[in-house]
C-alpha cells in the first residue's frame, strides 16, 4: 500500500513541475521576445535610451534567471532550449503549450487512474484487515476457551514436580538408612568374625584331639575270625571265582569282598587302625541262592589269585545282621574337588547295595552302627580388602558366616559319634573296608 501512495505523490509532484515548467517556458519566451526587442530598440536608439537599456537589463536578468531555472544556465541558445522541450524549428509557444497541456491531461488521466486503483487497493485492504480482525478473534475465543485446560495441566505438572521432589527425597533417605543398616551390619559381622575366630583356633587345637580318639574307636576287632564273611569255592584262569554266599546270605551283585589266604592275614594295621589290604578284590557278578559267581578286580602284585577256602572279609557285610549307617554332610567321590548331590546319591545306594541301611538328617541317633561323614568343611580364606562395596563386603561375610556354621555343624557332630564310641568313616575309609578302594 505504501508504494502505490507514493507513486501517486511522484505523479502530482511531476503534473506539478511539469505545469512550472511550461509557464516558465511561457515566460522565458516572452522574456525572450522583449529581450530581442528591447536589444533593437537598444541598437537603434544607443546613446541616449537610459531607459531601454535598463528594461533590456532588466530582461536579460529575468530570462537568466528563466534559463537557470530550465536548463540550469544562462548561456543557452533558442536551439538548445527546443532540444530540452523536444520542439521542432516550426514549433511556436502555442504548440509548445497544447503539448505540455497534452502531456498534463495524460499525466492527469494516469493519476485518475492511479486514484482508483489506490480505492480498490484501499478497499481489498480494509476486507484483509476485517477478516485478520475476525481471526484474531477467533484465535482470542479459542485461547480463552483452553485456558481452564491449560491451567489443569499446569496443576497436574507441578503437581508431579512436587511428588517428584518428594521421592527424591525418600529415595536418599533410604539409600542413607540402608548405607548406615550395611555398615552396622558389616561392623556386627565383623565382630562376629573375630569371634569366630578365636573359636576356629580352639577347634583346630581340638582337631588332633579328636583324630587320636577317631583312631582308638575304628572298627579293629581283637579277633580276625570274626571278620571272616564267606570263603573261595573254587576260581579259573578267566579270573572267575566262586563263593560261598548267595541270595539267602543277602548277596547282592556289585558287592566287593578283599581275599585272604586266611584269617591271620586279615589283620588290622595297628598304625593306621585299616584292615590290612588282601591279596585280590572280587566283586560279584551273579547271585544264586547259596553261591555267587565274582570277577576278580585287583590282584596284588606277587601274591598268588584266589584258590578255594581263601577268606572273603567286607567290613560292613554280615551274612545275618544290617549294618545302619548316619550319613553326614557333602561327599566328593571322584576326588574332583567339588561336591554335589549325585555324589551324596551315589553313596547312599552303594551302602544299599552291599545290604547296609541308610538314615539321614542332622541329629545322630543312637541306634547306628556307622557315621559316615562327607568331605570336611573348610573356612573360606578371602580378604576382605579385596571387596570395595558395602553389598559385597556383606556378602562376604555372610557367606563367611555359613561356612562356619556347616564347619561347626560337622565338628559337633564329630564329637557325638567320639563321645558315643559309633565308629566314624569316611568315602575313602568306606571303600577300603569294602575291598572297592583301588590300591
Amino acid at each position: 500500500m505504501a508504494s502505490r501512495s507514493g507513486s501517486n505523490g511522484t505523479i502530482i509532484g511531476l503534473v506539478i513541475f511539469v505545469l512550472a515548467t511550461v509557464g516558465l517556458l511561457v515566460t522565458s519566451i516572452v522574456l525572450w521576445s522583449k529581450y530581442d526587442e528591447a536589444r533593437k530598440l537598444a541598437d537603434a536608439a544607443r546613446g541616449g535610451q537610459t531607459e531601454a537599456n535598463r528594461k533590456a537589463e532588466e530582461a536579460a536578468q529575468r530570462l537568466g534567471q528563466a534559463l537557470t531555472l530550465m536548463v540550469g544556465r544562462t548561456d543557452a541558445s533558442l536551439d538548445e532550449l527546443r532540444q530540452e522541450f523536444g520542439a521542432s524549428e516550426n514549433d511556436i509557444v502555442k504548440t509548445m503549450l497544447d503539448k505540455a497541456k497534452s502531456e498534463t491531461a495524460k499525466l492527469r488521466k494516469d493519476l485518475d487512474a492511479a486514484g482508483e486503483a489506490t480505492k480498490k487497493a484501499e478497499g481489498e485492504r480494509d476486507v484483509a484487515r476485517r477478516r485478520m480482525d475476525e481471526a484474531k478473534q477467533a484465535y482470542d475465543d479459542a485461547l480463552r476457551a483452553k485456558e481452564p485446560e491449560f491451567q489443569e495441566r499446569e496443576d497436574a505438572i507441578a503437581k508431579t514436580q512436587t511428588e517428584l521432589d518428594q521421592l527424591k527425597s525418600q529415595l536418599a533417605s533410604a539409600r542413607e538408612e540402608v548405607a548406615s543398616a550395611g555398615r552396622a551390619r558389616e561392623e556386627d559381622l565383623q565382630s562376629q568374625l573375630e569371634a569366630i575366630t578365636g573359636q576356629k583356633n580352639e577347634l583346630e587345637a581340638r582337631t588332633g584331639d579328636l583324630q587320636r580318639q577317631v583312631d582308638r574307636i575304628r572298627v579293629q576287632p581283637k579277633n580276625a575270625a570274626a571278620l571272616v564273611d564267606g570263603h573261595v569255592l573254587a576260581s579259573n584262569a578267566e579270573g572267575r571265582v566262586y563263593i560261598d554266599l548267595g541270595r539267602q546270605h543277602r548277596i547282592r551283585p556289585g558287592m566287593t569282598f578283599e581275599v585272604y589266604a586266611d584269617a591271620v592275614g586279615a589283620g588290622v594295621d595297628p598304625a593306621t587302625g585299616a584292615i590290612q589290604p588282601g591279596k585280590a578284590s572280587i566283586e560279584v557278578l551273579k547271585v544264586d541262592e547259596t553261591t555267587s559267581t565274582a570277577r576278580v578286580t585287583r590282584q596284588q602284585r606277587g601274591a598268588s589269585p584266589p584258590v578255594k577256602d581263601d577268606v572273603l572279609i567286607n567290613a560292613i557285610y554280615s551274612p545275618d545282621y544290617t549294618y545302619r549307617f548316619f550319613v553326614f554332610g557333602e561327599f566328593d567321590t571322584d576326588a574332583d574337588g567339588r561336591t554335589s548331590a549325585e555324589e551324596k546319591a551315589f553313596v547312599i545306594q552303594r551302602i544299599r547295595d552291599w545290604g547296609g541301611t541308610v538314615i539321614e538328617g542332622e541329629a545322630l541317633p543312637g541306634d547306628v552302627d556307622f557315621v559316615l561323614v562327607g568331605v570336611e568343611p573348610r573356612e573360606p580364606r578371602a580378604s576382605m580388602r579385596e571387596l570395595t562395596s558395602v553389598e559385597d563386603r556383606r556378602d562376604e561375610l555372610e557367606a563367611q558366616e555359613q561356612a562356619r556354621e556347616r564347619r561347626t555343624k560337622y565338628l559337633d557332630l564329630w564329637n557325638r559319634a567320639t563321645d558315643a564310641r559309633i565308629p566314624i568313616l569316611n568315602w575313602s575309609r568306606l571303600r577300603t573296608l569294602t575291598g572297592d578302594a583301588d590300591r
